[in-house]
């Protein structure tokens, strides 16, 4: 995410290792190689846990 680069401050690192990171574009699971459209709907989930 070459976005949270170029903001700069705390968001430089954010995705450093996104292997820990599912992403989805218009609600589908998606590789961080797709490309991003105007107008998409784009999710970034975190690593969870559950129990």
């Amino acid at each position: 995410m070459d976005m949270s680069k170029q903001s700069g401050g705390e968001w430089v690192n954010l995705f450093e290792n996104k292997n820990m990171y599912k992403l989805a574009i218009n609600q589908e699971l998606c590789s961080w190689k797709d490309p991003i459209h105007e107008g998409d709907e784009l999710a970034i989930f975190p690593p969870i846990t559950g129990g």
